[in-house]
């Protein structure tokens, strides 16, 4: 297969302040990548974006880019030095996903490849081409002659077996042009503009959290009471969530599930930071209901199935349910494993998920914080925290 070589102008030796250098004589391996929100605005919406030819290749998972270690293992921790640039050959032929390239490491000359499931890095040939499909900001690379096979990292650099990966934050990145991370150009009017909107609505999320934090040190010990006219304000589908935030309450203790400081999960919750939950919406449903995200408002942590056990993680595919209506309460299904469910014992602590049926158990009535605010002795408005991340509809 013919590939197009693009021409790189010189890598100039300037740093925007967001990017912190350990050493400021040279650009060198030991200069970190900080992936702030400025920088992220950089992320390339399309590789027709790309003025020069190298790129940072930055995971999703741990912030940082893929870089090509001297003794050839490809890990995700990388900085800004040779180690973590990639150049992109082109092919002549796109896949029907996107883009067909492969990435060369500027430091080995060495490619991102992936060999027997695993990746790696190879010469340049078929096992080296990857399909660049877009997810919104972020793309997955794919295989070209195995779209099924795809790069992906684990929280600690490490690279995750090809063939096991689904569309979470393990295998998502973030491409950035490396011309214009290290020397960015002047944003247009209509950038301009978008930043002003994306700083003000970061400001005005800020204040709501301050206030949330000072309401919510007031009231940490008030309870939630399962009356039936406060069951019967349980949300019919997602659709009526108005906020962000939600409680999600046992059918089988009428409390809060909350998460503790310690990571463990129980539903004897209250009406506390604790008990609160932002819905992350997946960008595709299945067919027993939406797929969505929950993250503890007090921990920022996500609420998971790991090895059958209901426990809280980063928020990759561990960490997304299935919310599968049953009249007015809903079961809470993992999504790569629809017979893993959430469900607590009467005295609140988690059941295994593979255990449960249809019973109260693992049955939860989802309520908006913003409308249980109106009610006595619950949270004040300040709940209704607006989104900190793109809002995905279902």
């Amino acid at each position: 297969q013919n590939f197009i070589y693009l021409p790189c102008p010189a890598s100039p030796h300037t740093f925007p302040a967001s990017l912190r250098l350990t050493k400021t004589t040279k650009l060198s391996t030991m200069a970190e990548f900080v992936l702030t929100p400025q920088i992220k605005a950089l992320a390339l919406r399309s590789l027709g974006e790309l003025r020069g030819e190298t790129v940072f290749i930055v995971s999703a998972e741990t912030s940082k880019p893929i870089k090509v270690n001297p003794n050839g293992s490809v890990t995700a921790n990388g900085g800004l030095g040779p180690h973590a640039r990639f150049r992109v050959r082109r092919g002549d032929r796109p896949h029907r996903l996107g883009p067909v390239v492969r990435f060369e490491n500027v430091a080995t000359g060495k490619f991102l490849a992936i060999k027997g499931g695993h990746l790696t890095v190879g010469g340049g040939g078929e096992h080296c081409e990857f399909i660049v499909q877009m997810a919104q900001m972020a793309v997955f690379l794919k295989k070209h002659n195995n779209p099924n096979a795809r790069v992906g990292f684990n929280p600690n650099g490490q690279p995750v077996p090809a063939n096991t990966l689904g569309d979470g934050s393990r295998g998502r990145f973030f491409i950035f042009d490396c011309d214009q991370v290290v020397q960015p150009r002047g944003p247009s009017a209509a950038q301009q503009q978008q930043r002003a909107a994306a700083a003000a609505q970061q400001r005005a999320q800020q204040q709501a959290q301050q206030a949330t934090a000072r309401a919510m040190a007031q009231q940490t010990q008030a309870e939630f009471v399962l009356t039936p006219q406060i069951k019967a304000l349980a949300l019919r589908s997602l659709r009526d969530l108005k906020g962000e935030t939600v409680y999600i309450v046992s059918a089988e203790t009428s409390k809060p599930i909350m998460m503790m400081p310690n990571g463990n999960v129980n539903a004897n919750g209250g009406l506390n930071p604790m008990s609160l939950f932002r819905v992350l919406r997946g960008d595709r449903p299945h067919r027993l209901g939406p797929v969505v995200r929950f993250q503890n408002f007090a921990t920022g942590q996500f609420l998971a199935i790991k090895n059958g056990q209901l426990t809280q993680g980063g928020g990759g595919e561990h960490c997304e349910f299935i919310v599968e209506m049953a009249q007015m309460a809903v079961f809470l299904k993992k999504h790569n494993n629809p017979n893993a469910r959430i469900g607590f014992n009467p005295n609140g602590q988690p059941v295994p998920a593979n255990t449960l049926g249809d019973g109260s158990r693992g049955r939860f009535f989802i309520f908006d914080a913003a409308q249980v605010q109106a009610l006595p002795r619950a949270l004040p408005q300040a709940h209704a925290v607006p989104a900190h991340q793109p809002h995905i509809p279902q």
